[in-house]
């Protein structure tokens, strides 16, 4: 654990009927930090009514550090640049509901913001098959990106 936590971190989550073990995973790796000066908004886009059932009692269990809003759909772009505006940290950063911290995750993100205003971590991407590394090339949707050669959304960290 890093001796000094004085800076707040908001971690913004946003959830389209997710599967709630996947979300409550994604939830639990941010809850298990090594740093434990952060606040979740959990951003629900407008999930079908069991799962914002779902959510919605797990976050209770968890008000000290969870803030719940949810909302009809609107894209994940969307609820992400509403939800800024409600962020009390002075660092932001997000993760997809079916991803997962590992437990130094927003520690180290923390310390590399001595040196950056911005990062882009790296990820331990996990598949089903091979084929599920490649995504299609922004600039020729014909062609096949490798997913370590591209910026992840979730994976940035930033003032």
């Amino acid at each position: 654990m890093i001796s000094n936590q004085s800076e707040t971190v908001s971690v913004l989550l946003a959830t389209y009927n997710t599967p709630f073990e996947l979300t409550k995973r994604a939830i639990d790796s941010v809850l298990n930090q090594d740093y434990s000066n952060f606040e979740i908004l959990l951003l629900d886009d407008g999930s079908d009514s069991q799962t914002g059932i779902e959510l919605l009692k797990y976050c209770q269990q968890h008000e000290n550090k969870i803030t719940y809003l949810r909302h009809q759909n609107a894209g994940q772009s969307n609820i992400i640049n509403k939800a800024i505006s409600l962020c009390s940290g002075s660092f932001v950063c997000v993760i997809d509901a079916d991803d997962q911290y590992k437990p130094n995750h927003i520690s180290t993100c923390v310390d590399a913001m001595k040196n950056f205003d911005l990062v882009a971590s790296l990820t331990e991407t996990i598949v089903d098959s091979e084929s599920d590394f490649y995504v299609p090339n922004k600039y020729n949707t014909q062609e096949n990106v490798h997913v370590d050669e591209c910026i992840l959304f979730a994976t940035l960290f930033g003032k």
